[in-house]
């Protein structure tokens, strides 16, 4: 009876390593040690960061480790990323507040600057976890790609527009500013279409952040200049969210219908105006 009781207790014992050496990296994902090392040895090398922020408590966070790290494709494609893992109720709280990650498991995948460039929220099997891989280090050479030629023709607006892009998606405002105001230096009048377009980016980047103030002048902007449908519809759509999430729903009608209105209106933006319409009506909003 005590050597049956003295098995359970090592084979429990073992159980509890192999979970442990499994969120540690034994036997899949190569995880480092820490959050500082990794970082460390992603500036070294010049790759993407792959935090995975996890809990004890998240079933899901286990499932993620125990059926897709395991996956050899998924190991090989890791290894052209510094991978880590942190708890973020405990070392990686500060993290998991600076990127608002508020659901686990959460992967981002950040640069050495910090800025996100791509995101995995909740579990996801293999596939498609190494589609999402594959996708996040396509777009990082992209990005690279611009920043070379940005260095090489800084004149260029598309590049400027491209950057812009890049660097609003990875929430760097200031630098996305900066390649707005080289977009509006080199395409003032928008004769390459880059004005507007940039004006929607920027516009995006500060309505994410919950800054209407800075967002609603961009919207009015492309509104003035743009005679592209879709850039018109997107900016009264954009216009009308900005005014719901103020919880101003009479300001918000106007801008919707202004979406209909639009002629060769997309469907897609037409389709969500119509909805928002529908539910301001059933609350007694026209």
């Amino acid at each position: 009876m005590r050597a049956r009781f003295f098995r359970g207790v090592m084979l429990a014992a073992f159980f509890v390593t192999v979970g442990n050496a499994a969120r540690a990296g034994g036997g899949m994902v190569a995880w480092r040690k820490s959050l500082p090392d990794a970082i460390l040895e992603a500036k070294r090398s010049h790759k993407l960061l792959m935090v995975d922020f996890y809990t004890s408590w998240c079933g899901y966070c286990k499932k993620l480790d125990a059926e897709t790290y395991t996956d050899p494709g998924v190991i090989r494609l890791s290894g052209q990323v510094v991978s880590v893992k942190v708890d973020a109720e405990h070392e990686g709280r500060e993290l998991a507040a600076k990127y608002k990650v508020r659901g686990y498991p959460t992967i981002l995948f950040l640069n050495e600057a910090g800025g996100m460039e791509g995101k995995i929220g909740g579990y996801l099997p293999p596939v498609g976890f190494s589609q999402r891989i594959n996708e996040t280090l396509k777009r990082h050479q992209e990005f690279l790609s611009a920043q070379a030629r940005y260095r090489k023709d800084a004149n260029n607006a598309q590049t400027a527009f491209d950057l812009e892009g890049f660097y609003a998606s990875q929430g760097d405002g200031t630098k996305a500013i900066a390649m707005q105001q080289q977009v509006a230096r080199l395409d003032p009048q928008n004769a390459k279409g880059m004005l507007t377009r940039s004006y929607l980016y920027l516009g995006d980047y500060y309505s994410e952040a919950g800054s209407f103030d800075k967002s609603t002048p961009l919207y009015r902007k492309v509104l003035q200049v743009s005679k592209v449908p879709k850039e018109v519809a997107y900016s009264h759509l954009s216009l009308a969210y900005a005014n719901l999430s103020q919880n101003r729903l009479k300001q918000a009608v106007p801008e919707l219908k202004a979406v209909q209105a639009v002629p060769h209106c997309p469907q897609d933006i037409s389709g969500a105006a119509q909805q928002l319409l529908d539910r301001l009506k059933g609350q007694g909003v026209q």
